[in-house]
């Protein structure tokens, strides 16, 4: 160390001395936290304090020097990074700082004595490690955990029990560690489940229709939480259950009301419509099985009954009536039923009369009376089975005595008595009572020699009987009838003559089905079996002439089909033999030996094809001969072959057909 004078630049002298410095430890330490914990969130737990240093939260800093300094007193100057703050005015020993994010921080501080040296520097470091995020994060929770169970009262009072329910749960599944939400849960599931309890048995004391019970258990459940729409529900379905009930009464007093007014199908739909309201009302469904089980009898006895009716059973018709009247006595149909038996049975005892009457008037000759009677039948009953056929028939006889009458004027106008007499025999065989053919017959009778007459007519029938000409004999003894109706041999040919005649046309009918179906030869057996008893009658001979050439006609043509087969079986035509014999079929003209030929000729054509097949099979050539082997082969075949010809020509058809398939 030197000193000099000021000014004059002199030195005054230079001191020296050696000093050995002294170290000091200057320690910054980290006092922690200042203020509350962080209050963070963990999912399934809730919200928890934890033991850390937020962003934001503030960290004290402490400085430390030793040894003491001798020189105090001491000042600190403090040196923080970026994002770290000190709190305002804080400069000394201890000091609050504060980071605004997470992280690791570094402080340093420098020491000066009072003699401003500095005694030494020093470092402290504190972490950050709760974000503001994560703070808000469990405010959030906390708040929403709150709202949820705010929520689910406000739902519960409401009467949103299951809502409640679910809100409450969600409120506990947020923050378990939640007192309030907890508690809310317990309270509204106990109170859900005390509820549903309730109203269940409520529903079962209402579908046996106790409504008392219902009442008191739904007045329990309401102060449990009045607000419950389904209480109010189940109070409507009770209000309309007893609605119900009492509709379905009124229906069923209606329909005891309809029924016994007779209005049976009126009766059945109140009855429907009661259990429309109510399926399973016990009195509705037995109400309905009576009624429409009664109505149903009924329907029975009066289809019955109808059918009784329509036969004009009336008493049966009136008995099935009867029995089925007690169900209903008022039942419309019924009445209906029994008026038109009592109407259709005084008519069926007028239609009756009026038959009768209808009878003797044709048998006094009255035609038109007859036939007048008739119709005023059928006026009032179109459908009666007897008028009907009466009537038609009356008419038909009618119109055939008329113009018989007609014939018989016109006849004996021309001078023609014998067939004047004709004619009026034949109107007389249809209504002998008629009063103009009595008195034509007599005008005829007495231009005429009757006996004369008689004896002709007697000697031509015999002679006509005995040629077989029956037509012409009984037309003869028609006429004796009609000159004298009571002649006994006339009755008595007419009679003879009449049933061989029956007898004939029998036969004839039947030949001509036998005939028709081709079996002629059964047809002409039938028609000689009967010309041999009575030989002559022209219509008998007609027919058979025309049946045997109907009888040649087919047996020719079977003959032209079995030569022109075995023409193609000898020229080896096996397929055209076989369609040939196709066309002859089930033939009725086919006699026993056509057919026998028919079946030797098909066996030997199917033969034919099989040989001509089989030599046609790939794989199986014909050995080759020489020519000398050839010229014999086809030597021997024409031997065979004219053999085969001359059998068949000779009807040796079977040999003929082994010598064909031996070629």
């Amino acid at each position: 160390m030197s000193a000099r004078m000021p000014l004059a630049g002199k030195d005054l002298g230079r001191v020296s001395a050696v000093v050995a410095a002294k170290p000091y430890m200057v320690e910054v330490s980290n006092k922690g936290l200042v203020g509350p914990r962080p209050v963070i969130w963990k999912d399934g737990v809730g919200p928890e304090e934890v033991e850390a240093v937020p962003e934001g939260g503030t960290v004290l800093l402490r400085v430390d020097v030793s040894p003491p300094p001798g020189n105090p007193p001491l000042a600190f100057t403090w040196n923080v990074p970026p994002g770290v703050h000190l709190e305002q005015g804080e400069s000394g020993r201890q000091v609050k700082v504060a980071a605004d994010a997470v992280g690791r921080y570094t402080t340093a501080v420098e020491v000066r004595d009072s003699r401003d040296l500095v005694v030494g520097r020093g470092e402290g470091t504190f972490v950050v490690t709760v974000s503001k995020a994560d703070m808000d994060r469990a405010r959030e929770n906390a708040a929403k955990t709150a709202r949820l169970t705010a929520e689910a009262v406000r739902l519960w009072n409401r009467g949103e029990i299951d809502r409640a329910l679910e809100t409450s749960a969600k409120a506990v599944e947020n923050n378990p560690k939640s007192v309030d939400a907890a508690g809310e849960y317990r309270r509204i599931a106990s109170e859900r489940e005390r509820m549903r309890d309730i109203l269940a048995r409520a529903g079962e004391h209402l579908s046996r229709d106790e409504f008392v019970q219902v009442a008191g258990l739904l007045d329990e459940a309401g102060r449990i939480n009045g607000q419950y729409p389904a209480i109010a529900a189940m109070e409507k379905s009770m209000q309309a259950r007893k609605e119900t009930l009492s509709r379905v009464d009124g229906l069923l007093a209606s329909a005891g009301a309809a029924w016994d007014a007779g209005d049976v199908e009126g009766a059945l739909r109140s009855v429907q419509s009661a259990l429309a309201l109510d399926p399973g009302h016990e009195a509705a469904k037995a109400a309905r099985d009576r009624l429409a089980g009664g109505r149903d009898r009924i329907i029975a006895g009066l289809k019955e009954a109808a059918v009784f009716l329509e036969k004009k059973q009336f008493e049966s018709a009136a008995a099935a009536v009867a029995e089925v009247k007690g169900i209903n006595e008022r039942f419309g149909p019924l009445l209906e039923m029994e008026s038109a038996i009592a109407a259709r049975r005084e008519q069926a005892w007028k239609a009756d009369q009026m038959l009768a009457r209808a009878r003797e008037l044709w048998t006094a000759g009255d035609m038109d009376g007859a036939l007048s009677t008739l119709s005023g039948i059928l006026k009032t009953d179109p459908e009666h089975a007897g008028a009907v056929a009466a009537r038609q028939q009356t008419a038909q006889a009618r119109e055939l005595v008329l113009k018989n009458v007609d014939q018989a004027k016109a006849f004996l106008a021309q001078g023609k008595t014998d067939e004047a007499l004709a004619a009026l025999g034949r109107a007389k065989g249809v209504n002998s009572a008629y009063a103009p053919v009595k008195e034509l017959e007599k005008t005829v009778a007495e231009r005429k020699n009757r006996a004369g007459r008689i004896r002709d007519l007697r000697a031509t029938a015999q002679k006509d009987g005995a040629r077989g000409d029956l037509d012409a004999a009984l037309a003869g003894v028609e006429n004796i009838l009609v000159l004298d109706p009571a002649d006994a041999w006339a009755k008595t040919e007419r009679a003879r003559l009449a049933g061989l005649r029956d007898e004939l046309r029998a036969v004839m009918r039947r030949a001509e089905g036998l005939s028709a179906s081709g079996r002629h030869d059964a047809a002409l057996a039938a028609l000689a079996e009967a010309k041999a008893r009575i030989p002559g009658y022209p219509p008998l001979a007609a027919l058979e002439t025309r049946i045997s050439g109907a009888d040649r006609s087919a047996r020719t043509r079977v003959s032209g089909m079995l030569d022109e087969a075995g023409s193609r079986l000898s020229k080896g035509d096996f397929s055209g033999t076989l369609t040939v014999l196709s066309g002859l079929g089930s033939d009725p003209a086919l006699s026993a030996a056509d057919e026998r030929r028919a079946k030797e000729l098909a066996r030997a054509a199917k033969a034919g094809l099989e040989k001509t097949k089989a030599g046609r099979i790939p794989g199986k050539a014909a050995p080759v001969a020489g020519e000398a082997g050839k010229t014999k082969g086809r030597a021997t075949c024409d031997k065979v072959f004219a053999q085969a010809e001359g059998r068949r020509a000779a009807g040796e058809h079977a040999a003929a057909i082994r010598d064909y398939q031996e070629v």
